[in-house]
């Protein structure tokens, strides 16, 4: 009724003001003469006498409607109101339009655990209506004559928004009398924890409120008064303290279902009191409700959650009928049925599959460790003839869980689901009696996963100290414990919750240990295998490199030991998730002594250590200091070594060494010390000063022209006081050694002033401990993120620039770019590429460092290439005109992208044949004449420092550690990929505590099947017919075939079947046909009388020297990638080279794989049964062109011309590298060989076959 005269007399003002003041303002100017001036004082006048007529009309409404509720009120009316507090609990107040504020909010704060500072703040219905804030104020003023539903919104006059504080709990929080328990059966006492009870006399029950010993009146088997009431929906206590209404309660039901208790009046003006409860009503559920409050975290809560569990386990003992005819209903085992979802602490309860179940169930996780390798159910069925047959199931228990959890991770199942998941089966799926674990927390302990809370280390606040370790349940009392800084941070924050309040460390992280990392690595047998085979075959690498014998002399020989090893550590940062951010960092490990295929895989990439987020920190020492105490605990400053499992299964002593640190260029700096790369000293390997650019930025100049150089040391190092003036990149003159770090980061530790001159803020923490490392050699030139990142994309995205008015000489064009997105599309990828080519013009902008190197190795070739139809007059790259000393020189940008792709493909690319000094020198030269020609065309906006790194420092990794290509930052980013996969598609307050959860489960999985590999199983290896590859067939029945990998690790995949005649006569045929039958029998000892007498089974896929997999036109699954081309050479000898006029280069087409298995003692041999297309070679190893691509059969004289050969078998062991089709059209095709390079941050997974 407010509202309504309110709005009324808002109308009435606005159209009366409006009215007056349109008169007033168009015909006053009409009938009196005046000019523009006062015309506009005239308007200003209307426009006031708009206002206040709107003022006076919303007054008069008010002032009615005030009068109007003044006049209803004189007839009082009954009033009753639904009050709704949080949590979907509501109170009934019934009361009359008198009764005021006040003692409404009396009757609820009376009612409920919640009560209300002076200023809280009530409003009708949510946010409408006028707010209850004057206590003096008739309930009827606020318009509240008939039913209303109040909320309490929480919201305090002060603007604080917090949630209306609970009132505190009471010692005692019921006032039961004596003579009530004493009538009821009960007695006073008190628990273990010193707090008052009520104990049944009859049972060993106990109860600390008047709802729960109403409960177990009702749930108890024994005689009670008849005149007691059972109700059960008052279980929370309200904390009355008026002992009359203790024996005046009675229940009924109201028209919902809902048990309401109806309290009688008192003096204050409102005669009954309703209550309605959402909560279920049991003392069972009253505990669990409690527990859910408690942090089993907290150890003051863990004796809490102890004396709980014991009061179940007496409550389970009495709460279930032994006949049929006394079942509980169905609302109590609803409520029972909570117990095994509970997962707090150690505190797991199995819910019944029938009520009499629990008596006899064992419900600890011990009960279930015991129970690991028995069957998963076991059930006796009568077949009918009297006998009693027993049935069990084929998986133990301790099978089920790891299978179980495996398939939950590798399909990032949540936790919550799997929970349900598992109650599912178990209740329902299984026999009743099975043992599958009612939660995940059940299963996860009863499999022995670490928790991550073992692996915790707290650091004060300024990340300078780190304390000792600490049990968890010791934190309370060490709550106030300090660190040894000057400022004495405190270890712990005090945390509040509903449970009370609890410590929390202030600063962690979490550290794995490096022994614990490399006793995981040393589990897996492919590891122990793998170890150590790499030194003596790829001489190229770490181990034959000036780098390995330096620290092989400083650790007495004790490095090149077979039973010793190198360790390389990658650290990085990354942001978990994509709408905020949080950036977590890790610090990984793996082992330098595994051959390069193998070394950089998933498989073999570990976590080391978390280092939580949001925000990064400033200094690393504190975080690497466990793990540079254990390189040289188990290194070459002790006397202690690890003992670790050989591939004999022996044990041995183990040393580690640090062999190298890989980090892009931010978080290199941070374990480096080295100043930031933007800063003019930025480059810590020389001492070329950087400049700052015109719009901002730090460059490094020094390629066409010389740059300066930082001279401060003159007179204060004597080893770097004849630095010239001015210098060019890479200079040996201005090159800093190890000892010239060592004198400066002296200098800049004993004065801080000289942090920002000399080019580094102190003491690497990493050469502080392990002496046997070298400043420039140890940290390792990130080249993916510095070439790929930097260089090659800076590059691209300068010369595909925004076409206008003001474009530059140097940017590609509109009708060359045309060209370049029609060859886009002609490009076919296989499989063993991630990714299909996507334009550079259009979608570069979203390429990562995958697609930039696939570019610089191989599409780049074709996408640039001008030896086809589409190639118009003018060429795809521009060629501009500079002036150089006066003279105007040319400079071609084709050149300039093949000088920097030839460079960086020689660091990327590892040719045994072509490695050698000369070979390195003659790539350093072109990428520094890339970067004079650079600095001429781009300008010093082009000279960054990323290209300075790469021309500074790349030919000495290279000399010093081995091929630049075996030492690049791939693994890290594949290891940053394990934590995005842990926590992606969670939003969790903590990640790197769900990521250390996870992978320690993970990690605990892999040692259980290393351990086990007979025991534990995968979903794959217990259902074989899921997966074709891992068909179990008996080779008996002659029908299909498993092949097995060979020596060189050629393996046919899949199923074999028997060739048909026409398939075995292609094959024969093709063998006896070809001109290398002698060679071909001499090495296979395959003479015609054996292949006559032999089993030939077809086969779709092949697995080339474990590193590649094959597909074959057969395979129907690649439908979009075609994974079926190789380049053959087709002539005399293998080293011939493709120029020769005598060799043949052809395109192969695989159509199936054949084994063929004599009947006699001769080994198989595995070939792919394949078409020929003889190629045209338009860049040697790179690129080639088949103008007469089709599938169809030779003609004699193609055979003959050696066009067209098919049914050719061709060994798979001997087929040489894979191509990928760039299919123009249905005649003509090219094809561009790839590398697959083994460090890419493949999802291989690192599980075990």
């Amino acid at each position: 009724m407010l509202m309504a005269h309110l709005l009324l007399g808002f109308f009435c003002g606005i159209t009366f003001g409006i009215a007056v003041a349109s008169y007033v303002a168009l015909y006053a100017p009409v009938l009196v003469d005046v000019y523009v001036t006062e015309y506009l004082v005239w308007i200003l006048m209307s426009s006031s006498v708009f206002v206040l007529i709107t003022v006076l009309g919303v007054t008069i409404g008010r002032y009615c409607s005030t009068v109007s509720f003044t006049q209803s009120n004189h007839d009082e009316r009954a009033l009753q109101l639904f009050v709704v507090l949080p949590g979907s609990r509501t109170l009934t107040f019934s009361g009359s339009t008198d009764s005021t504020v006040g003692q409404l909010m009396d009757f609820v704060s009376s009612n409920s655990l919640f009560t209300f500072q002076p200023g809280s703040v009530w409003r009708l219905t949510s946010s409408r209506g006028d707010v209850l804030s004057d206590r003096d104020k008739h309930l009827g003023l606020y318009g509240l004559h008939n039913q209303y539903h109040v909320q309490v919104l929480g919201r305090l006059l002060g603007g604080s928004g917090r949630l209306p504080n609970k009132r505190p709990a009471s010692s005692k929080r019921d006032n039961i009398s004596d003579a009530w328990l004493q009538k009821h059966k009960f007695s006073r006492c008190q628990d273990p924890l010193g707090q008052e009870v009520y104990a049944c006399t009859q049972c060993p029950f106990t109860g600390r409120t008047r709802s729960q010993l109403y409960g177990h009146m009702k749930r108890c088997r024994l005689s009670f008064p008849e005149d007691t009431n059972l109700n059960m929906d008052n279980e929370n206590d309200f904390n009355t303290s008026d002992d009359h209404n203790e024996d005046h309660s009675s229940s009924s039901k109201d028209s919902s279902g809902h048990t309401s208790e109806v309290l009688s009046g008192d003096s204050s003006g409102h005669s009954q009191v309703q209550e309605e409860t959402a909560l279920p009503s049991s003392l069972v559920s009253a505990l669990i409700h409690v527990m859910d409050d408690l942090d089993p975290a907290n150890p003051n809560h863990r004796q809490t959650l102890e004396y709980i569990s014991a009061i179940l386990d007496n409550l389970c003992q009495h709460s279930y009928p032994e006949s049929e005819d006394d079942e509980p209903d169905a609302a109590e085992l609803g409520v029972l049925s909570q117990l095994g979802a509970m997962d707090h602490g150690q505190l797991q309860l199995l819910e019944p599959t029938n009520p009499a179940e629990l008596l006899a169930s064992g419900s600890t996780v011990q009960a279930y460790k015991e129970r690991l390798d028995d069957p998963l159910w076991r059930v006796t069925v009568n077949n009918g003839d009297g006998v009693v047959v027993c049935q069990e199931a084929r998986i133990t228990v301790g099978q089920f869980g790891y299978a179980w959890l495996k398939e939950k991770m590798a399909g990032r199942v949540r936790d919550v689901v799997a929970d349900r998941q598992l109650r599912f089966l178990r209740d329902i799926c299984l026999p009743p009696g099975n043992h599958v674990p009612p939660s995940l927390y059940v299963l996860r302990k009863m499999l022995g996963i670490p928790d991550p809370r073992d692996f915790e280390q707290h650091i004060c606040l300024s990340e300078k100290c780190r304390f000792p370790p600490l049990p968890t349940k010791d934190w309370m009392d060490h709550r106030d414990d300090t660190c040894n800084c000057p400022e004495k941070y405190k270890r712990f924050k005090m945390v509040t919750t509903s449970a009370g309040a609890h410590p929390l460390p202030n600063k962690r992280y979490w550290d794995f240990g490096v022994e614990n990392i490399i006793q995981a690595m040393f589990s897996d047998p492919l590891f122990r295998q793998l170890r150590g085979t790499g030194r003596d075959n790829e001489p190229d690498d770490f181990y034959g490199s000036q780098m390995a014998k330096d620290i092989d002399a400083k650790t007495n020989g004790q490095l090149m030991q077979h039973a010793n090893s190198a360790y390389d550590l990658g650290f990085d940062f990354a942001q978990v998730y994509q709408f905020k951010t949080h950036s977590v960092g890790l610090l990984l490990m793996r082992c330098t002594d595994l051959p390069v295929a193998h070394r950089s895989k998933r498989r073999f990439t570990y976590i080391l250590t978390v280092i939580p987020g949001p925000e990064e920190p400033s200094s690393m020492d504190v975080y690497v200091s466990r793990t540079l105490d254990a390189f040289k605990e188990y290194g070459t400053y002790s006397e202690s070594s690890l003992m670790v499992m050989g591939n004999d299964r022996q044990l041995f002593e183990h040393k580690i060494f640090s062999s190298a640190i890989f980090a892009d260029t931010p978080a290199n700096r941070k374990l480096s010390l080295w100043n930031s790369h933007t800063s003019a000293t930025g480059c810590g390997h020389c001492l070329l000063k950087g400049v700052s650019g015109e719009g901002g930025g730090m460059y490094f100049p020094g390629y066409a022209v010389d740059a300066d150089v930082n001279c401060i040391f003159d007179g204060v190092i004597p080893d770097m006081e004849n630095a010239p003036l001015s210098a060019r990149c890479g200079d040996p003159r201005i090159m800093v050694s190890h000892e010239m770090h060592l004198k400066r980061a002296a200098l800049a530790m004993k004065d801080p002033q000289w942090t920002g001159i000399v080019g580094c803020k102190g003491l690497s923490p990493i050469i502080r401990e392990l002496d046997y490392c070298n400043y420039n050699d140890v940290f390792v030139v990130p080249v993916a993120h510095a070439a790929l990142f930097g260089v090659i994309k800076r590059f691209w995205n300068t010369i595909l620039g925004k076409l206008g008015r003001h474009v530059m000489d140097y940017t590609i064009l509109g009708p060359q770019r045309k060209i370049m997105a029609q060859r886009a599309s002609h490009i076919i990828t296989t499989n063993d590429l991630n990714r299909p080519y996507r334009d550079i013009v259009k979608h570069r902008g979203t390429w990562t460092m995958e697609d930039w190197l696939h570019w610089l190795d191989s599409y780049s070739v074709y996408i640039l290439h001008e030896e086809d139809s589409l190639q118009s007059s003018t060429p795809l790259m521009p060629v501009v005109q500079r002036v150089v000393d006066g003279i105007t020189k040319s400079f071609n940008i084709k050149v300039m992208w093949n000088n920097l792709r030839t460079a960086l493909l020689h660091y990327f690319r590892y040719d045994p044949s072509d490695f050698s000094a000369d070979a390195n020198n003659h790539a350093a030269r072109l990428l520094k004449s890339f970067s004079i020609a650079a600095e001429h065309v781009f300008g010093i906006q082009f000279c960054t420092y990323n290209l300075h790194i790469l021309v500074c420092r790349l030919r000495e990794q290279e000399n010093a550690r081995g091929h630049v290509a075996f030492a690049t930052e791939f693994w890290v980013e594949r290891g940053m990929q394990m934590m995005k996969s842990i926590v992606k598609y969670r939003s969790p307050t903590v990640p790197e505590l769900v990521l250390a959860g996870g992978y320690l489960a993970s990690l605990w999985l892999t040692h259980l099947k290393a351990a086990h590999p007979e025991t534990f199983r995968t979903f794959d290896e217990w259902v074989p017919g899921y997966r074709a590859d891992n068909i179990q067939l008996n080779p008996s029945k002659r029908d299909v075939f498993l092949d097995e990998e060979d020596s060189e690790g050629s393996q046919l995949l899949g199923q074999g079947y028997i060739a048909d005649a026409e398939q075995r006569s292609h094959i024969l045929g093709g063998i006896l046909r070809t001109e290398e039958t002698e060679d071909f029998m001499a090495r296979t000892n395959l003479l015609p009388s054996v292949l006559q007498d032999s089993d030939i089974y077809i086969f779709k896929r092949a697995l080339k020297r474990r590193d590649e997999v094959v597909l074959s036109v057969d395979y129907a699954r690649a439908t979009k990638r075609q994974s079926y081309h190789f380049k053959c050479k087709y002539g005399p000898g293998g080293m011939v080279s493709e120029s020769d006029p005598r060799v043949s280069i052809f395109i192969v087409e695989i159509l199936f794989f054949a084994l063929i298995r004599p009947r006699c003692d001769v080994a198989p041999v595995k070939v792919a049964v394949c078409n020929l297309h003889q190629a045209e070679v338009l860049r040697p190893k790179e690129l080639y062109r088949v103008k007469d691509y089709s599938r169809r059969d030779a003609t004699v004289n193609e055979v003959r011309q050696e066009i067209l050969l098919n049914y050719f078998p061709k060994e798979v062991g001997m087929i040489d590298s894979k191509v990928i089709r760039c299919r123009v059209n249905n005649e003509l095709s090219y094809f561009l060989t790839y590398v697959t390079f083994s460090q890419l941050p493949t999802n291989d997974g690192g599980e075990y076959a």
